[in-house]
């Protein structure tokens, strides 16, 4: 929230979310969203897993379109400046691209950091991707969105599966990069301390659970203290059906009736 305060004064940002898988990335990023969305447009891109790496271009061309939506395709070409016809790459709805544009990767990011930063000129932008299946295009679109922009108001939030980006991986050497610049924030969710557990098994529960539940769960845990998984243990199965787990069943408070 507060590098979305300064995006909003006009101080563009990223920020890149981290973590293993089921730590609670989804959960923490749609809260944000949720919240993001009363001061901005939130825009999201995502990439599709199709094996080593997604289509190209593919998040951007989603925010692309997710703009178009809110303000059309002959706003969006305008926002892009002089060299908006370099968006047909991305947009064939556009109409076809000029015969020399498809190897000027230059005007294209170009293109969609002005029309970025001019659509931000009404409404704060906030542009969440998923970058964990990205191909080689778009991080060099986002890294020179995020090193080009000065005075725009956008906040840019990346997110990724870090056991899914061991090192050698492509996605590394453009993180690192991102991280080398004071404009960029990186959050790492680690995993829950048993307190944490607690917490979240109290707000589940709408209550505090019996010491013997929570030395229960907390063990059952300890594994892996992921948001999701500690959740599913602690969820309330439906009325007539049975708990999945021996946890699960010995977690839930006598009821009466």
């Amino acid at each position: 929230h507060t590098l979305l305060a300064e995006a909003i004064t006009g101080t563009p940002r990223g920020v890149v979310v981290c973590g293993e898988a089921g730590i609670g990335k989804t959960r923490l990023l749609r809260e944000f969203q949720s919240q993001a969305g009363r001061s901005a447009l939130v825009v999201t891109g995502q990439c599709v897993d199709l094996g080593e790496t997604g289509p190209p271009f593919a998040p951007v061309t989603s925010v692309l379109r997710a703009l178009a939506d809110e303000v059309g395709l002959d706003e969006l070409t305008k926002a892009a400046g002089p060299g908006g016809d370099a968006l047909r790459v991305l947009l064939p709805e556009l109409g076809p691209p000029p015969p020399d544009e498809d190897g000027d990767l230059n005007r294209l990011h170009e293109a969609v950091t002005t029309a970025l930063e001019t659509m931000s000129g009404t409404t704060p932008l906030v542009v969440v991707e998923d970058v964990r299946w990205a191909d080689d295009s778009t991080p060099r679109v986002l890294q020179f969105v995020l090193r080009t922009l000065t005075s725009a108001r956008v906040l840019v939030v990346l997110s990724y599966r870090s056991d899914d980006v061991p090192r050698g991986h492509p996605l590394r050497a453009f993180l690192t990069g991102l991280e080398r610049s004071h404009r960029i924030v990186r959050v790492e969710l680690d995993r829950f301390t048993r307190a944490q557990v607690r917490d979240l098994a109290e707000a589940i529960l709408d209550g505090r659970p019996t010491s013997r539940s929570s030395s229960a769960c907390t063990s059952a845990a300890r594994a892996s203290r992921s948001s999701s998984r500690i959740s599913s243990t602690w969820r309330r199965p439906a009325v007539g059906t049975h708990p999945p787990t021996r946890c699960a069943t010995s977690c839930w408070p006598a009821t009466s009736g």
